[in-house]
């Protein structure tokens, strides 16, 4: 049974099918075949609601046992009046009826020794009434490595928060030399609604890409324990399915992709601040669309935004058509043209808030950030439907 995401009313289109413009992509490019649950998606081309206060980007969140949604920013003064690396906020209400609050400044740690890196967050989970937050460390010359990564926890809605690990729980310390592959040092939680309530047992389940935040091509799986989230030792990888059963190690080495998508868009790029043949995998984030009993992982490249779906975490993976042409290959996507445009308020590090998931899960809002000031530089929701 198909569930149509759009009907198509009202909301503002920017629609290019990709494989009808000079900007195509290679026929060889591998991507996960089309979605046969979901019709086409519907986006408003711009975030329509940015929230009047708060600064910064990138804001992975999630649905605490309270009712409030708690969000960590980067680069940016969050909700106070103060800058830092990183700051976690509070998030009361519904769209477009939010209030935001700062409750604690930057918790992560520099495991580079490197003035040339900085803390990024990059997931969040609220589960077993305490909030826990992945952040990396980015080199903020060229946004282009993510050498080491790590999670604190907090049991008090993000007051306090626990003394990172003297070492990395991924990638590795004081390393800054970018031909050393830094595994799953991008860290995104799936979230399973209000203090993980939907939860399908009792794991944990995060996704994670190599070495950057962007650009990339494959996504990986891990699982760990809810009661060891911050004990390394406990967590295990997604090595492959045998007769539909996932099967996992704690090797790192030995995990293979759940999504692959080597699409690469732009042979000659149009803007600034975009890698020429540019991929589309992304930090973004995993929900868990409980109505409907389907898994969405949101992506992007600097144009597009990439939605993915399936029915278990583990896959398997089918892309979300943005066009009417549900069989197009490559894949029909909306393009929203180059950065910092008026049609383009809104791009990057891309999450679907569970709070906001309508009761019957086909309306949702998508966050997303153009840096580094004006429009979207803030918690900033665009509707999806």
């Amino acid at each position: 049974m198909h569930f149509p995401l759009y009907k198509r009313s009202g909301l503002l289109m920017l629609l290019v099918l990709l494989v009808l413009t000079p900007f195509c992509i290679a026929q060889t490019a591998v991507t996960p075949p089309q979605s046969t649950f979901f019709s086409t998606v519907g986006e408003e081309s711009y975030s329509t609601y940015q929230m009047s206060s708060g600064n910064g980007d990138l804001w992975p969140s999630c649905w605490a046992e309270d009712n409030n949604l708690y969000a960590a920013n980067g680069d940016g003064s969050g909700f106070s009046s103060s800058f830092a690396a990183m700051r976690v906020s509070q998030i009361t209400g519904m769209p477009p009826q939010l209030t935001g609050k700062s409750v604690s400044g930057d918790v992560g740690m520099n495991y580079t020794g490197s003035t040339g890196y900085t803390d990024k967050p990059t997931g969040m989970l609220c589960i077993n009434n305490a909030i826990y937050l992945a952040f990396q460390n980015l080199n903020e010359n060229d946004f282009e490595y993510a050498p080491a990564a790590s999670i604190v926890e907090s049991t008090n809605h993000g007051a306090t928060w626990s003394t990172p690990s003297n070492s990395p729980m991924f990638g590795s310390s004081n390393n800054t030399d970018e031909s050393i592959p830094a595994l799953f040092t991008t860290i995104m939680f799936l979230d399973f609604g209000k203090n993980s309530q939907h939860a399908i047992d009792g794991y944990v389940y995060v996704y994670g890409l190599d070495n950057n935040w962007r650009d990339e091509q494959r996504v990986y799986l891990a699982r760990v324990p809810n009661n060891s989230v911050l004990r390394r030792s406990s967590w295990e990888f997604y090595t492959g399915t045998h007769d539909r059963h996932p099967n996992w190690s704690s090797d790192i080495t030995q995990k293979v992709p759940v999504i692959s998508d080597t699409r690469l868009l732009y042979p000659t790029m149009f803007g600034t601040s975009c890698p020429v043949n540019d991929k589309v995998i992304a930090q973004g984030g995993a929900v868990y669309d409980e109505p409907l009993h389907r898994y969405i992982f949101s992506s992007w490249s600097c144009s597009t935004h990439e939605l993915y779906e399936a029915p278990e975490p583990w896959g398997p993976w089918s892309h979300i058509s943005a066009g009417t042409d549900s069989t197009s290959t490559p894949p029909a996507t909306n393009d929203f043209g180059p950065l910092r445009l008026t049609q383009n308020r809104g791009q990057y590090g891309i999450s679907i808030p569970s709070k906001f998931i309508s009761s019957d899960g086909r309306t949702m809002y998508l966050q997303s950030n153009v840096c580094c000031g004006g429009n979207s530089y803030t918690f900033s929701l665009r509707k999806s439907v």
